[in-house]
């Protein structure tokens, strides 16, 4: 009898360590392969044993913010030109003991298309003043969109607008015959005035008017994702305010560089332009 019992405990003993070593690793959900330019989603699903997540991507550090729902999700993105396979290094503390783990994702070669426009010569050929004034906003752009706050914000993602596509992320500009960068965001069709919504949650932390965005909105969603929206005519929110999924943030319009309204929308991962249209299509 006392065998019999020994056995059984033994046994339930070993279930119960099998059991709790299943739910301690990191489950980590990451696609292996991502086209050029684009933004996608990692998740970890992790239990309450784990005490700190972090990652290192594209040479950055993340430190993940961990929760009682026990899963946290990060958005990277794919180089527009990236050849090579990135790698994701994960880690996570465990028991003050520090595990590792190491995934690749390999780009798909992507051909972007070439738009041709012609424009008034004043929206092309800029005098030394306006030169400065767009050297300066530029510096300024890159200096809030590369930053990194240990917060994270992002929860749902919604449509910014519901108007079509009508400049994709990544198409090659010719302006006036001369070719010019790739296109850093997605212009979407909306009527004068139409709302533009918040992609997420996040906190505002750019409104102003700009050379060749006009009325510009950036908002930070933390770990180094942020939101922009170019050329609205009116302004709905406030600097520092922070803004749910679906907010208006301001109308539609075509303030800056533009010929008519629309929405440019652009969205920043670590400091790189991405192509955000996988998100909605995911959501």
């Amino acid at each position: 009898m006392e065998v019999k019992k020994l056995k059984f405990v033994s046994i339930w003993f070993i279930l119960l360590c099998w059991i709790s070593l299943a739910f301690a690793k990191v489950k980590i959900t990451c696609p292996t392969q991502v086209s050029q330019g684009d933004v996608f989603e990692v998740v970890f699903d992790y239990s309450d044993t784990v005490d700190a997540l972090w990652i290192e991507y594209d040479k950055k550090v993340l430190t993940l913010p961990l929760n009682k729902k026990g899963q946290t999700k990060v958005l990277l993105g794919m180089n527009i030109g990236e050849q090579k396979i990135k790698v994701l290094k994960i880690f996570y503390l465990e028991k003050d003991i520090i595990k590792k783990e190491r995934y690749e994702i390999s780009p798909i070669i992507k051909r972007f298309a070439v738009q041709y426009l012609t424009l008034p010569k004043k929206m092309v050929y800029f005098d030394s003043y306006t030169l400065k004034r767009i050297q300066k906003e530029k510096k300024e752009l890159n200096f809030i969109l590369t930053r990194i706050t240990p917060y994270q914000l992002l929860n749902k993602i919604i449509r910014p607008v519901q108007g079509k596509v009508i400049s994709p992320f990544g198409v090659k500009r010719v302006l006036n015959g001369n070719i010019r960068s790739y296109h850093r965001g997605v212009d979407f069709r909306a009527k004068l005035n139409t709302p533009i919504r918040s992609f997420s949650k996040g906190k505002v932390v750019l409104i102003k008017e700009m050379f060749f965005g006009g009325n510009t909105v950036v908002v930070d969603h933390g770990l180094g994702v942020y939101s922009l929206y170019m050329h609205l005519n009116r302004f709905k929110v406030k600097k520092g305010q922070i803004v749910q999924a679906g907010q208006i943030i301001g109308l539609a319009g075509k303030t800056g560089r533009a010929t008519g309204p629309h929405l440019h929308f652009g969205l920043f991962v670590l400091g790189r332009a991405v192509n955000p249209i996988p998100l909605f299509k995911s959501n």
